[in-house]
């Protein structure tokens, strides 16, 4: 092995990129999405259910249940509330609902055993939360784990009703791969509610177990025809544990019956930030949310009431239809103030006695900013002591009725003095800004005079604020073409183009003077959680420092997710999406197009900036969604390796050395195979084959790039076993330890031995195991072998075929072990945490592991391990017995001597070449017989 070689600087180049990935992924959350998250604290006790034992279910040794009770502040004994059962994810506990369980209880009571004044004398009852411990087994990464965590949970939620009255049921919450186990348990009559935290709903984390994708198919097919009401939260590019686009349920469940509802963190009201897949339990900007929408579900009816509590306190932005403006019954203690024409209404300060602030008519939009009160139904959760509304008056000031809105959304405080995005602090729940946007239609012409009337009621101690005035809508539409067929193969060359130019250079973007609301849009550019843009070079229009809403960039990728971006202190910020991403169905109306909104008090703004990719987040969004995809590329490249030594073999030459093959694939095979995967990447092809991008045209280098790493990993890996083996046969030399020579043949022992192994497969352990001894083994025999070198005659080198067979499948094995090591850990960590009595559902399939338990045994045979032969040899040579056994019975004595020639000229051919690889491999014996001081017994 020499660095010179063409597969070793394959490996030279994989392994910086490996590391550039990772560092790119591990900055990768606070580049994109900071978490803001505020701790919380609670007083947390917890009660075992003794009485769920074995009576109830067959995993009662293995699993526990558990009731939450906030010490000092509710009764342990009485269960009166409304049930909810937590169920953790992949590796999780069932303490992780305390922070969600305490809020529930601080929120229902205003201190301990006291109800809060808004519960009393309603039908809303306090949350008996209990939670299911698995003891932290890996359910992502074993299907048959998932199984059994279904059957505890669907036990456990027969136990708690079963005290209750009849009739009532039960809300689910499940954290992780809790929630894939929550949706399992449908359809169910007993289950009221499901909301689930980062839960990967569109697509398995770890893609190494059929039977995971099982789950999963079976939850999608049954949830087409079951009405259950499902929130699913994710916490946006902060999550490292799933990608974010797995977590929706819009890609798979859109079309679904009842109501299903994907909000992200990062545009929740009140929260506006990204929150991390462990951070999503304990994060109280969620936590209180969660907990407060379970309270009041408790006491919810109809699937309408269902409906409004989860709009309620899990929206992006308010509907229109459930917007209601207050009336404050203008009177004569209104103090009415007339505007000059086209000027803002900016008010630094909230009046202290109730005004009507009327705003003549210059545009047709009408744009209003509240800071922390209430709009109506729209403030922060706890809103200064002032309300505001909006009429609309015409040709007098006293004929004015309410104006109703045509968007409207609470928006982060972007100031210097608010808490948005400060990591450990983040928003409180008296913190926002209601957004107010009306489009007034043209009533009488330019003689009837029209004015917006703001009327503003209460006073406020904090530093309240509001600004609104006429604009015309400010839009900046950057379309060089339209797009066409995108996803074909035939699309649009000028449209690709465009859609190419962020990846080519920078887009320089101009805008207009400042104003309250600017929107930017690129109809062309590609939405996709595989690329991720930068807004560089920001300049700002303006001194911000004393504004009161500095410029608040909004991209809002689709229904489910929305960023806000500050630009205080901010020249480069990074727009990202999860509205598509790879193996997940297309999404053809939210694959195309990026669009921003620019919001701000108008006292500054953005004059330019520039639009590119940002690589190195790119980077990082390629390496979390494509590590399985290297994983299984780079077993198919072993394969390729082998296939083609074998195929070499075959014609006469002799079997390659595995760094020979590499040199081989790397300098013959490399080019045309990723040409080859570039085409079929262009394909429209389903969502799970290939890179899972259905032949989007401007992804498909990336098959280059997976191809590479794959077939540099593979070579990395070979280095390495190279090594382990190298320092194993040094040991074995510096402890004087002869390397032996196997046995010529099996054993009647070893015979025994497989069959045990294979009856302790089919009854006890699982086949995976099974697979790493002979792993081990295999390593075992590779390095009890001769090495092969260059100072060794000719005929040495090609009689140690047999050991660079046994190199060739000892990788494959290597590349093997990723997709059987989950099952491995989880079934030693059941034996650890409740020990042989617990059932364990593992794999038993003799027939997977069996070949792979005899070619061990034959591996330790004296090489070659396979004697060569050529396919046409046997096939022909199995044709002339069939024609001859055809002679016999239908007495043709022609057939049967033709059939007898053709056997004898076969046989003499076929003599003749053996009796020439004899007569080459008798020195070969010879030699073998000085390396290991013992003479090899011929076969």
């Amino acid at each position: 092995m020499t660095w010179r070689e063409p597969h070793q600087w394959l490996a030279l180049v994989t392994i910086p990129f490996l590391v550039a990935t990772y560092v790119a992924i591990l900055r990768n959350p606070d580049r994109l999405s900071p978490q803001a998250c505020r701790m919380s604290y609670m007083t947390p006790s917890y009660a075992l259910e003794t009485d769920f034992n074995s009576s109830w279910t067959r995993l009662a040794r293995r699993y526990s249940l558990w009731l939450y009770r906030e010490y000092s502040w509710e009764s342990h004994e009485k269960l009166n509330g409304t049930p909810v059962l937590f169920i953790p994810g992949n590796a999780g506990s069932s303490r992780q609902v305390r922070s969600i369980a305490s809020s529930a209880t601080r929120q229902y009571y205003s201190e301990p055993y006291r109800i809060s004044p808004q519960f009393v004398n309603t039908e809303i009852k306090p949350l008996d939360v209990f939670a299911v411990d698995f003891n932290e087994d890996f359910s992502a990464l074993h299907g048959p784990t998932l199984f059994a965590e279904r059957e505890y949970a669907s036990a456990a939620i027969d136990f708690i009703l079963s005290r209750y009255e009849p009739n009532t049921t039960i809300i689910v919450m499940g954290h992780s791969m809790g929630g894939i186990v929550a949706l399992s348990l449908l359809p169910s009559p007993r289950i009221s509610t499901i909301i689930t935290m980062s839960t990967p709903h569109s697509l398995p984390p770890a893609r190494l177990d059929q039977r995971i994708e099982e789950i999963y198919k079976h939850s999608w097919d049954t949830l087409r025809n079951d009405s259950t009401s499902i929130l699913s939260i994710c916490g946006g590019a902060t999550d490292l544990m799933i990608p974010s686009e797995t977590c929706s349920m819009q890609h798979r469940l859109n079309s679904l019956l009842g109501q299903r509802r994907t909000v992200s963190t990062t545009c929740m009201e009140g929260a506006w930030t990204g929150v991390g897949h462990r951070e999503m339990v304990w994060c109280h900007q969620v936590r209180w949310r969660v907990a407060r929408a379970a309270i009041e579900l408790g006491g919810a009816r109809s699937d309408d009431q269902i409906t409004n509590i989860i709009d309620r306190w899990f929206r992006d932005e308010m509907p229109t239809d459930r917007f209601a403006l207050h009336d404050l019954l203008l009177s004569d203690s209104f103090e009415k103030i007339e505007l000059p024409e086209r000027q803002k209404l900016i008010l630094h300060k909230i009046p202290s006695q109730p005004s009507l602030f009327l705003i003549p008519r210059s545009a047709s939009g009408f744009t209003l900013y509240v800071s922390r009160g209430g709009l109506g139904n729209l403030s922060p959760h706890h809103p200064a002591d002032f309300e505001v509304s909006v009429y609309h008056c015409r040709i007098t000031p006293e004929n004015c009725r309410l104006l109703p809105a045509d968007e409207l959304r609470l928006i982060p405080d972007s100031s210097k003095d608010s808490h948005f995005l400060l990591p450990q602090e983040g928003v409180d729940e008296s913190e926002g800004i209601s957004r107010y946007h009306s489009r007034l239609e043209n009533s009488g012409g330019p003689q009837v005079k029209e004015w917006v009337g703001v009327a503003v009621k209460g006073s406020d101690g904090h530093k309240s604020w509001i600004i609104g005035g006429f604009e015309d809508e400010h839009i900046v539409n950057l379309d060089d073409g339209a797009i066409g067929q995108k996803s074909i193969v035939f699309a649009n060359l000028d449209a690709v183009l465009t859609s190419l130019a962020p990846l080519r250079g920078s887009i320089p973007v101009s805008l207009p003077r400042s104003a309250l609301s600017t929107r930017i849009s690129f109809p062309n550019l590609i939405s996709s959680s595989l690329l991720v843009y930068r807004i560089d070079n920001l300049n700002i229009a303006g001194s911000c420092s004393s504004a009161l809403l500095p410029p608040l960039i909004l991209h809002k990728s689709n229904s489910s997710e929305s960023h806000f971006h500050s630009t205080d202190g901010q020249r480069v910020i990074l727009i990202h999406t999860h509205s598509s991403g790879p193996f997940i169905p297309l999404n053809k109306e939210e694959r195309y197009g990026i669009t921003l909104d620019i919001y701000s008090s108008g006292e500054c703004g953005i004059s330019s900036f520039e639009f590119t990719v940002d690589w190195q987040a790119t980077l990082a969004t390629w390496g979390l969604r494509y590590w399985t995809t290297v994983v299984a590329w780079s077993i198919g490249v072993v394969a390729i390796v082998i296939g083609q030594s074998w195929h070499e073999w075959e014609n006469g030459e002799p079997f390659l050395p595995l760094n020979e093959a590499l040199s081989l694939f790397v300098s013959r095979k490399l080019l045309p195979l990723a040409g080859g995967l570039v085409f079929l990447s262009c394909l429209p092809l389903n969502a799970d084959f290939l890179l899972g991008n259905s032949g989007e045209m401007i992804l498909s280098p990336l098959a280059v790039l997976v191809l590479v790493v794959s077939s540099g990993c593979v070579v990395i890996t070979l280095n390495i076993l190279d090594v382990l083996v190298w320092i194993a046969r040094k040991t074995n030399t510096l402890l004087r330890r002869e390397s032996s020579l196997q046995m010529t043949h099996l054993r009647k022992r070893d015979l025994w031995s497989l069959g045990v192994v294979l009856l302790l497969v089919a009854t006890v352990i699982p086949s995976q195991v099974a697979f790493l001894v002979c792993f081990l083994i295999h390593l075992g025999t590779c390095i009890s072998q001769p090495p092969a070198s260059t100072s060794y005659p000719a005929h040495v080198r090609n009689m140690n075929e047999g050991g660079t067979q046994k190199a060739h499948f000892l990788l494959l094995l290597f590349w093997l072990l990723p997709l059987t090591a989950p099952v491995l850990v989880v079934w030693a960590r059941t034996l650890l945490t409740a020990g042989l009595t617990t059932p364990f559902d593992g794999d038993h399939d003799i027939i997977a592991i069996a070949s792979f338990l005899v070619y061990t045994n034959l591996a330790t045979l004296v090489p070659p391990t396979f004697e060569r032969a050529t396919f046409r040899e046997v096939y022909i040579s199995d044709l002339y017995h069939e024609q001859y056994s055809n002679g016999i019975s239908s007495g043709d004595e022609n057939s049967k001597e033709d059939a007898l020639e053709s056997m004898k000229k076969r046989d003499t051919r076929s003599a003749v070449r053996h009796a020439r690889v004899r007569r080459k491999n008798s020195g070969a014996l010879q030699s073998i017989e000085l390396l290991s001081g013992r003479k090899p017994v011929r076969l």
